[in-house]
């Protein structure tokens, strides 16, 4: 984790991380919890100890602030009463009596932390002149940092040069906008005289959010603040046209909803879209800089080349940049070997880490070898990926299958026609931009597409449910889908088709354990089909056609 860097004039070292907010039950009466107070805790543990206090150390203090007995917090954060009344809690309490120099335990560690806070008074210390005062957060150590050189040059050209209020660094997972935004912060630190890096990645609620970073730009000065979270917007606005501050919130996807088709604020946090906008319209000299696997709403509908408003879609590492990546995993292999692991894994950073470390340990760090196996969606990529794919709604999915079996560059008609009759040209253009939103799909040129490594995950994934459906006999995704007919137009009707039936069939071998039990489950549910037929709906045959061609195919099998 990055050293924190403080600023000088400030009391203490208060750098309270504002990224463990989302503590469910516990978290929801934190109104009674003072921030000052878990503020002094956080820094003075990490000035005696260099760590900050960690997520389940954070959720005990919280609720032991709250009153409450390690076995109701343990109910209430699914965690083991034992656990956190005979590890967690104990440790926790020795670590503050040896930063605060005095016993602490669960009885009196408020009393301890109030009286550290009022000799922490402002009054009391030295004022010293500052040039800038930063509080990083849980912002990552960026200290190995590969390219990035042109995004860098746009980034500050538009934060420093054109004084843009509100910019949004966008991509894909694993692409670099996080480790991006510190290092951009790094570079402007002689540009601001505040700066503020905050993760949304467990959804913070907002008036908390706003109640530390008013606490920090008043030098601890501001303690009544306003009660309604748009009252303290405005006060933050004050601190913003009082000194220029970077503010960057990092994984602003955290507070978006994708379970609807447009982008927009889950219910308690659509007061994160009001700062959001009225940072980007109100007259300041600071900035707000978002980084997001999706551009918020509030930033697609006011940007513009020209405008205050600007969005920064971030792509791959470029072939130079990914193999300083592999090269300094240990991968060692040809130029062309390296090249097409970068291609493979669309020069994202993350993938590139998680692959060259399956690379390390499973091929002796060898590029060849492993191209060699020609698997390339290993456990942690799968994990990568299906957390994203899970978010989707059924139209969305059904196109990702779609471009997968395509496996080509294909035009919206085209893929409007795979479609059919069912799906409006409208719904189908909204799903393909959400979808472009999230870096999901590809276009170059008028025709979409998948990135190899996601081709591939998303093209196992089908096999998967198609597998499961047939073991199951539940064949639901097939006679609901657009799905089938592009199948059997794509795959068996193609010299592709045995590559894709073999991939079935070897998976219902590796479930079902032998061949004459694959024979037995086809043959039923080709029965049941052709006994049902009139009561279905079109797709019927295509499916009886797909059955048919797996059983052709499995007479191959020995």
């Amino acid at each position: 984790m990055m050293s924190a860097h403080f600023c000088p004039s400030r009391a203490t070292d208060f750098n309270y991380f504002g990224d463990n907010y989302k503590m469910n039950a516990i978290n929801s009466q934190s109104s009674t919890f003072e921030t000052r107070e878990f503020i002094v805790a956080d820094t003075v543990v990490f000035n005696k100890q260099g760590t900050h206090l960690t997520d389940i150390q954070k959720i005990v203090l919280r609720g032991a602030w709250q009153g409450y007995t390690y076995e109701e917090i343990a109910d209430r954060e699914g965690y083991s009463e034992k656990y956190l009344k005979r590890d967690v809690g104990p440790r926790l309490w020795k670590i503050l009596s040896e930063a605060l120099g005095e016993k602490v335990s669960k009885k009196n560690f408020r009393t301890a932390l109030e009286r550290r806070l009022t000799l922490a008074n402002p009054s009391h210390n030295q004022q010293l002149d500052m040039d800038s005062c930063q509080d990083w957060g849980e912002a990552v150590d960026v200290h190995t940092f590969y390219g990035r050189t042109q995004e860098l040059a746009t980034l500050q050209q538009w934060i420093v040069q054109d004084r843009c209020p509100l910019v949004a660094l966008v991509g894909m997972g694993g692409i670099g906008k996080t480790t991006l935004s510190i290092k951009l912060a790094q570079q402007l630190q002689s540009d601001f005289k505040y700066i503020i890096w905050r993760s949304l990645r467990h959804a913070p609620p907002i008036r908390e959010l706003l109640e530390e970073i008013i606490y920090f730009l008043s030098n601890q000065q501001e303690k009544d603040l306003p009660e309604t979270t748009n009252g303290r917007i405005s006060l933050l606005l004050k601190y913003f046209r009082k000194s220029p501050c970077l503010l960057i919130l990092d994984g602003a996807e955290s507070i978006l909803n994708y379970d609807r088709k447009d982008t927009h604020y889950q219910e308690e946090d659509e007061e994160y879209g009001r700062l959001i906008k009225y940072i980007g319209e109100t007259y300041h000299q600071s900035c707000l800089l978002l980084t997001s696997r999706e551009k918020p709403k509030e930033v697609a509908i006011r940007e513009g080349e020209e405008l205050p408003t600007r969005s920064l879609r971030l792509i791959g590492l470029d072939e130079l940049e990914g193999q300083y990546i592999l090269k300094g995993k240990g991968i060692y292999g040809s130029e062309d070997d390296l090249k097409k692991i970068i291609q493979i894994y669309g020069g994202n950073p993350l993938l590139l880490n998680m692959v060259s470390t399956t690379i390390q340990n499973i091929f002796d760090s060898s590029a060849s070898d492993f191209l060699k196996q020609e698997i390339i969606v290993f456990n942690d990529v799968k994990e990568f990926f299906d957390s994203q794919f899970n978010r989707l709604q059924p139209i969305e999915k059904e196109l990702m299958y779609c471009l997968a079996i395509e496996r080509e560059p294909v035009s919206f008609q085209k893929l409007k026609n795979d479609f059919g009759l069912k799906v409006q040209s409208l719904e189908l253009a909204e799903a393909l931009e959400s979808l472009r939103r999230r870096s999901l799909v590809e276009k170059n040129q008028g025709f979409f597409t998948l990135q190899i490594v996601l081709m591939e995950y998303t093209t196992a994934r089908l096999l998967k449910e198609i597998c499961q459906e047939i073991r199951t006999q539940q064949i639901s995704l097939l006679k609901s889908s657009k799905l089938l007919k592009l199948i059997v137009k794509n795959y068996v009707r193609t010299t592709q088709s045995n590559i894709f039936f073999r991939m079935v069939l070897d998976q219902l071998l590796l479930e079902l354990g032998s061949k004459k039990n694959v024979e037995s489950q086809l043959d039923t549910i080709l029965s049941t089909l052709q006994h049902e037929s009139f009561k279905l709906e079109d797709t019927t045959d295509d499916i009886i056609s797909l059955i048919h061609r797996m059983q052709v195919n499995l007479s191959s099998y020995k």
